[in-house]
């Protein structure tokens, strides 16, 4: 952003007692005699998206990733907030490209993580016209083994007094007896 005294430089007018904050730089003025111009000669840093493309367009920028976890098989949709998103966009996950992007708005993105080794990466969109944008924070986690099951259990009753022997089938293992003893 260019101010009033050229480059990146900024200028305020102010005219009362009032605080004037530019990108990081606070002035506080304390009298209500100190009213007029105030230059700052501090250089500003311009960010991404004070400086368009050749063609006007800004930057993407993210604000945040739901959820910002999933599994090191792939396959979690994850929902990419922010601004400036371009259909056609391409979303990678520590440099693994999504398998899938949606482009929903210029402020949303869907995309649905590749598989990846566990940890926390970096997650990018890249414009078609090539400005991009990251943010750190999706975390890649080993899938928790699911609670075995029975496929089929027989008899599905059987004497108080115990004795019964039952059958308990599990899907993709061998079938086991088991008994209850009394006492």
């Amino acid at each position: 952003m260019k101010g009033i005294l050229g480059g990146n430089r900024q200028a305020v007018r102010l005219r009362s007692a009032q605080t004037a904050i530019l990108r990081g730089l606070t002035i506080l003025l304390i009298s209500m005699s100190l009213v007029g111009c105030i230059a700052f000669t501090e250089d500003v840093p311009p960010t991404e998206t004070d400086n368009p493309d050749s063609s006007g367009n800004s930057a993407p920028v993210i604000n945040g990733l739901a959820p910002n976890k999933g599994s090191t098989e792939g396959g979690t949709e994850v929902t990419i907030s922010g601004a400036n998103f371009q259909a056609g966009a391409s979303v990678s996950f520590g440099g693994a490209v999504a398998t899938t992007v949606r482009h929903v708005s210029a402020a949303q993105l869907r995309a649905t993580t590749p598989a990846r080794g566990a940890g926390t990466v970096v997650v990018e969109v890249i414009n078609p016209d090539g400005q991009k944008a990251s943010i750190n924070g999706f975390t890649f986690e080993q899938p928790v083994a699911p609670a075995p099951s029975i496929s089929s259990l027989a008899p599905t009753s059987g004497s108080t007094g115990g004795g019964t022997v039952v059958t308990i089938e599990l899907p993709g293992r061998r079938q086991g007896v088991l008994r209850r003893h009394p006492g």
